[in-house]
Formats: C-alpha cells, sequence, structure tokens
C-alpha cells in the first residue's frame, strides 16, 4: 500500500457475513498502537478510536485483548483469566508505546450517523484532550445516513462520502467495512463487481481490500487478500495469508498469482456446466 492509508483517506474491507471483517479492523487497531511515535500527530503514541455497531464493546475489547496475548496464551481465557490479563498486559507494555491508546464505544445498529460520530470525537477533544489518529467503524453499512432515501445504495454511497470528510477534516485516516453480496462466499478472488447494494461506496474509498477464500481454505485457517482497489498504489495484488479464527490473527505470507486462482475456478465451473449437460443429455437419450 505504499506506506498504509493515508490522512483523509477511506479504506474498506469488503466480504461476505462471517469470513472476518471485523477481526481484520481489530487487526488494524491492535498494529497501529504498535507503530512508530512518527505516525501520531503528538508524537507521543497512536490513538485510535473504534466504533463497533455489530459486536459489543466488550467482545470487541476480548477479541483486541487475544490478539495481543497470542496464540501462546489463548487457552487461559477459560483455565486461569487473571494468569490470561497478566500476560495481555506485558503484551503490550512490551509492543506498544506506553502513550498509545485505544477508545472502543459501542452504537445500537441503524443508529450512529456520520454527524454523530463526528460530535463524539469534538467531545473527547473538548473534555479530555483526546484527538484520534485513526478512526475504525465497524462497519459502515450498519450506519444510519443523515438523511433517509427510499433506496438503501444511495444511503450507503451518502454514509461513505461522510466518513471520508470525517478523515479529511480531521486529517486521519478512516477504516471500515461493507458487505459483499451472497455469491462472494465461496469464491476464490472476490473483486469489488461482488459488493452488496451499492457501488457508490466504493467508488468513494480510497482503498478497498477483499477477503477471498473458499470453506475448504477457511477450515484450514488460510485466506487470501485482494486489493481490488488502490488509489495510490498497485491495485489487483493478491497476498496468502494465514487466518487464527481462534484469536484474531491475520498474517501475510506474501503474494501470490490471482491468475492461477481464477483458471482454476474457470476450470471448475465448466467442469460443473459439462456434468449439468451430461445429466440433460442422458435423459434426453431415455
Amino acid at each position: 500500500m505504499e506506506g498504509g492509508l493515508g490522512a483523509g483517506e477511506l479504506g474498506m474491507f469488503m466480504a461476505g457475513p462471517g469470513v472476518g471483517k471485523s477481526f481484520a479492523l481489530v487487526n488494524v487497531a491492535s498494529k497501529a498502537t504498535m507503530l512508530s511515535t512518527s505516525y501520531a500527530r503528538d508524537d507521543v503514541g497512536v490513538k485510535v478510536f473504534y466504533a463497533t455497531l455489530e459486536l459489543s464493546e466488550a467482545k470487541t475489547w476480548k477479541r483486541y485483548d487475544k490478539l495481543f496475548a497470542g496464540k501462546k496464551y489463548h487457552d487461559l481465557i477459560g483455565k486461569s483469566p487473571a494468569m490470561f490479563c497478566k500476560k495481555v498486559r506485558e503484551n503490550i507494555q512490551r509492543l506498544t508505546h506506553p502513550d498509545s491508546d485505544v477508545v472502543i464505544e459501542q452504537w445500537p445498529n441503524q443508529s450512529l450517523r456520520p454527524s454523530m460520530l463526528d460530535a463524539h470525537l469534538d467531545m473527547l477533544q473538548s473534555s479530555y484532550g483526546w484527538k484520534p489518529d485513526l478512526v475504525i467503524v465497524d462497519y459502515l453499512d450498519e450506519m444510519a445516513p443523515e438523511h433517509a432515501n427510499k433506496e438503501r445504495r444511495f444511503e450507503l454511497s451518502s454514509i461513505a462520502s461522510d466518513l471520508r470528510a470525517i478523515g479529511v477534516s480531521r486529517s486521519v485516516p478512516v477504516w471500515s467495512a461493507t458487505q459483499a453480496n451472497r455469491s462472494a462466499l465461496d469464491k476464490p478472488i472476490v473483486t469489488i463487481k461482488d459488493v452488496a447494494e451499492d457501488m457508490g461506496k466504493v467508488r468513494i474509498a480510497d482503498c478497498v481490500i477483499t477477503l477471498c477464500g473458499t470453506d475448504e481454505e477457511r477450515a484450514e485457517g488460510r485466506m487470501r487478500l485482494f486489493l481490488a482497489k488502490m488509489r495510490d498504489a498497485e491495485s489487483l495484488v493478491t497476498i496468502d495469508a494465514r487466518f487464527d479464527f481462534g484469536y484474531g490473527l491475520i498474517e501475510a505470507i506474501g503474494r501470490s498469482d490471482p491468475v492461477k486462482v481464477v483458471k482454476a475456478e474457470s476450470r471448475d465451473k465448466l467442469g460443473e456446466q459439462m456434468d449439468r449437460w451430461k445429466k440433460k443429455h442422458r435423459k434426453v437419450k431415455t
């Protein structure tokens, strides 16, 4: 991505339900707090504001803690919660800047408008002097528009535009997620054509990363990150990744060849078409 998402830019993860969009956003939040102070506007640690509309605040914190505990100490959650918390604190102190900070706030589905989010950030700044270096919204499709429209697709475009405007006015990057349609659930490569509801939100975003993988691959803890849209970097790049649902870590392995994946998908579809034709042909003969 040539340095990551820039100030005033909107980035989105796109995938079907249950594929890992929220996990991806938590990964972004945790990695941001590990960045050097040069990424912070006050040079004393990166501050992340995380608005959640899908998961509860408690479950979002749990995912964040599990990421910092790591796989080695994941089983301590049930066996020894006190020891688990101790390991989380130790790892946070070891891996992050002491002045890095994460604020997580929860809103009910379809209740948070962009203007409310902007006002809440103003309140944090005026009351506590707290200004975010990164804003995360989990996720865009669950927000409410400023003005209702009969067609949801127009509302989603409006929300995406308003979120990007918040990033521009505050000079911070904004990460969110959006839903892909049902046909994307088991596709080896998910593209912007697979977006649900409205293409407008993809058009507004500066960066769109799709989470791809078949059911078999997900069961084996594998997925692909497809850089479907990059405004200032190389697009249509496929990154192989490991994904552990147990504690939520998404770890990039390296670039893969998307052409091979698409060709394999095409062969599978061709095989299915041939099977259907043979069945139909046999019925006609009898």
